[in-house]
Parts: C-alpha cells; sequence; structure tokens
C-alpha cells in the first residue's frame, strides 16, 4: 500500500509538473501588444503617405497658380494691351490667385505639420516594437531554457513512477486508477489518528488493524485505499 501512496505522490508531481508547463508561456499577452503596435505603425505610416501625397498634388497646384500668375503678369506689364476693362480683369485675377495660393500654402503647412507629429509618432512606436520585440525574444529563450528543465524533470519523474509500478500487480495498480479517476486523483490516504485521510470519517478499530497488518483495505465510507505510514 505504501509503494500505490508512493506512486500516487509521483502521478500528483507529474500532473503538477505537465500543468506548469501548459501554463509556462506567459507571452500571449505581449505577443498580442506587438501584433497591435504592428498595425498601428501599418496604418500611421498609410496616413503619412496620403498625407504625402496631398500635400505634393497641393504643391502641384501652387506651381500651376504660380505658373498662371506669371503668365498674367507678363500680360499685364507688356503693354501689348491698353483696354481699362481688361487690364482691370486681369489684375483682379491676378489677386484672386495670389489669395487662392496663400489659402493652399496655409494648408500645405498644416499638412507639413500633420506629417511631422506622424513622423515622431511612427518612430516613438517603433521604438516601442523594437522593445517588446527585444523582450518577446528574452522571454522565448528564458522559456525554452524552462521547457527543457520541465520535460527533464517530467521523465525522471515518469522513469520513477514506471519502475515503481512494475514492482507492483497489474490487478492493483488497475484498481488504484479507477479509484484515482472517481476520486479526484486521490487513490490512497493514510491513517490519521485513526481517521480516514480522505474524507476524515472515524474508522472502526477492526479496518485499523486490518490496515496495520498492510493489506488491501478501503475506506468504508469514500472507497479510498488506506495506508498506515
Amino acid at each position: 500500500m505504501w509503494q500505490l501512496y508512493k506512486i500516487q505522490q509521483l502521478d500528483q508531481n507529474l500532473e503538477e509538473l505537465k500543468t506548469q508547463k501548459e501554463n509556462l508561456d506567459k507571452s500571449e499577452e505581449l505577443l498580442k501588444s506587438i501584433k497591435e503596435m504592428e498595425i498601428q505603425i501599418k496604418e500611421d505610416r498609410d496616413t503619412l503617405l496620403k498625407n504625402q501625397i496631398k500635400m505634393k498634388d497641393l504643391e502641384l497646384e501652387v506651381q500651376s497658380l504660380e505658373e498662371n500668375h506669371k503668365r498674367i503678369e507678363q500680360k499685364l506689364y507688356t503693354g501689348n494691351s491698353t483696354n481699362i476693362k481688361e487690364l482691370s480683369g486681369w489684375q483682379k485675377e491676378t489677386e484672386q490667385i495670389s489669395q487662392k495660393k496663400f489659402k493652399i500654402e496655409d494648408r500645405i503647412l498644416d499638412h507639413l505639420e500633420e506629417q511631422e507629429k506622424l513622423n515622431l509618432k511612427i518612430k516613438q512606436e517603433e521604438e516601442k516594437l523594437t522593445q517588446l520585440q527585444d523582450n518577446y525574444h528574452k522571454i522565448q529563450i528564458k522559456l525554452e531554457e524552462e521547457l527543457k528543465y520541465l520535460n527533464e524533470l517530467i521523465k525522471n519523474t515518469q522513469g520513477s513512477r514506471d519502475k515503481l509500478a512494475q514492482s507492483l500487480e497489474e490487478d492493483l495498480l488497475q484498481t488504484y486508477e479507477e479509484i484515482r479517476l472517481r476520486k479526484g486523483g486521490i487513490a490512497v490516504v493514510r491513517l490519521q489518528n485513526g481517521n480516514c485521510g480522505g474524507c476524515f470519517m472515524n474508522l472502526p478499530d477492526s479496518i485499523i488493524n486490518r490496515v496495520k497488518e498492510r493489506r488491501l483495505i478501503f475506506c468504508n465510507n469514500c472507497g479510498r485505499i488506506l495506508t498506515e505510514q
């Protein structure tokens, strides 16, 4: 019975080690943050590109206005026309072009300001992403070391368990496994001051004496295997 009890301890150790192994990887949240940061950087870069394209279109529009303005000024100052109405129309047109040009230049300045902010934001995000990736890499290295250590413990514990199980009868092991499955992993319990170590019910002297004789005895309340040691 004591060998069964030791097998149970090894089984519990195995379950605990396997649970530790399953819960070992704590990098999921970090990986999620990395993915979110990569998406954010892509979105900001797309916004920056759209801003640059828009600014380029505005610069081309300014260039076109300047050329148009220059063309009209040439008409005004070449003296080819003395028609007051025509000259007045050209003058008014140059003023309208200038006003439109100033407005567009103001928009260009706004885009420049936005571009500077975006560049700074992207730079900060890239620095944070690099830090997150470095941390993730360090965690993965540590994880590999811990996994290797746990796998070795599991291997050694399983080996000890298998070696101990070979010294027991197959029917006894089968009974142990069935009870363990029904009783939440605890099939063998020790006597505790005349009580069952599983359900804590007081046991009659006849059962206690038979347990002390190292017989296969079950608790008459919970059905677990009893051992003295």
